[in-house]
């Protein structure tokens, strides 16, 4: 089916967007979502039917501490296998909610893995994941800006909708502390001014 649109000035600009249904197990791909009309524009959608059963993984970024940037974005790799070998090169569907607004689209899987950013309090969603996929998810190290990283559900096997909680915890760099230099052993001060007067 499809549906047409007349009348339309030739340079407006236009989106269309596709109701999210991963959770029923389909797959979305699009060309022409987005962009400017011209003459005849065509925005195509395709949902494909995933065979077996399929569930999502959600990666949650939390960021804490005293003096810590809410809005720096921090990177994520997402490894997917199956038989401990890298899953075969695929899309899949995914949800990302940030603080500028919600997105959705296509991950291409290379060898096995997917990459993307989150700042605190955003979260993506990864559909369309086959029952028995083990996934690792790795978060770039952060230690030097003062992060520490924890992990909740980093990795595991997918056997239903799965969520991954990452905590970066910010401790702001210690002042170092002035130290007061040692007097030498034996050393006396004089803060008595001698004067003499001859008569």
């Amino acid at each position: 089916e499809y549906a047409l649109f007349e009348g339309m000035d030739v340079g407006t600009k236009y989106t269309v967007k596709e109701a999210d249904y991963s959770a029923d197990g389909y797959t979305t791909t699009s060309t022409n979502e987005s962009g400017t009309l011209n003459d005849e524009t065509t925005a195509a959608f395709t949902n494909t039917k995933n065979k077996g059963n399929t569930y999502t993984l959600t990666v949650r970024k939390t960021v804490t501490g005293t003096g810590a940037d809410k809005t720096k974005r921090f990177n994520f790799t997402v490894n997917f296998t199956k038989d401990s070998e890298p899953i075969a090169d695929t899309k899949l569907a995914y949800k990302l909610v940030a603080t500028s607004g919600t997105t959705s689209g296509n991950y291409d899987v290379t060898n096995g893995s997917v990459t993307f950013d989150l700042a605190g309090g955003e979260y993506v969603i990864i559909s369309g994941i086959a029952s028995g996929t083990a996934y690792t998810v790795t978060e770039d190290d952060y230690t030097a800006d003062g992060y520490t990283t924890s992990m909740k559900n980093g990795s595991g096997t997918i056997s239903a909708n799965t969520t991954c909680t990452v905590t970066n915890t910010y401790k702001a760099p210690e002042t170092p502390k002035e130290e007061t230099p040692e007097k030498p052993e034996g050393s006396t001060e004089s803060t008595t001014e001698e004067t003499s007067e001859e008569e």
